[in-house]
């Protein structure tokens, strides 16, 4: 079964016998985000679930089961919670986290009519992912992957950094310095020594 079937078909399925998938909100190249209830107390949550390619690599395994563990390291509300986790009947991981209702800063920005942000609201935008990423590094992770698409705005204007999905954890909570592969990111947000191991908060945001 291809990603994308398995992707469709997870809809109105029941993982971990108590999160119903009620429809996909997104996929990207290695992961789908659906969005899902409790079948008990009716709790809205996003449910990211690893697609059956990436789940057969041992190592895309890893980094997504660490993708809850340091985003829950990082204590402020501008990180999106992890809640449970888990693995489908097929043998895909799955992790619970709370439900951001409303858009990336890319499609905010793709609605615009001028095709970009207006000044003020990119500054102030600027701004509090800095001050996220400030509290993230000095809980020693480092996010790797900033970009507009991965910065939620809410409905009530919040902005939450999601996918720490190839962030690097720090040798100690001391130090910034990852010693974790290089080159991984997106190539239009990343600065250049980020091709080259060892990075650090300053170069890998």
């Amino acid at each position: 079964m291809s990603d994308w079937s398995a992707a469709k078909g997870r809809v109105g399925t029941v993982l971990g016998r108590k999160w119903r998938i009620e429809e996909r909100i997104g996929t990207g190249s290695s992961a789908t985000v659906y969005r899902a209830e409790h079948w008990n107390n009716g709790r809205k949550v996003a449910v990211k679930v690893l697609h059956p390619d990436a789940a057969r690599r041992a190592e895309s395994r890893g980094r997504f089961l660490r993708e809850g563990r340091l985003a829950n390291s990082i204590d402020h509300e501008g990180v999106v919670g992890v809640i449970d986790d888990g693995e489908t009947d097929d043998g895909c991981p799955f992790i619970i986290m709370e439900l951001v209702e409303g858009e990336s800063l890319e499609d905010l920005r793709r609605a615009s009519p001028e095709g970009r942000l207006p000044l003020r609201e990119a500054l102030n935008a600027c701004v509090d992912v800095l001050d996220v990423l400030s509290v993230a590094h000095a809980a020693g992770v480092v996010h790797r992957d900033v970009k507009p698409r991965n910065i939620l705005v809410t409905n009530e204007g919040k902005l939450k950094l999601v996918d720490f999905g190839i962030a690097g954890a720090a040798e100690s909570e001391s130090s910034l310095a990852t010693r974790t592969a290089a080159g991984l990111g997106t190539p239009l947000y990343m600065a250049p020594e980020q091709l080259s191991a060892p990075i650090s908060g300053r170069s890998a945001r």
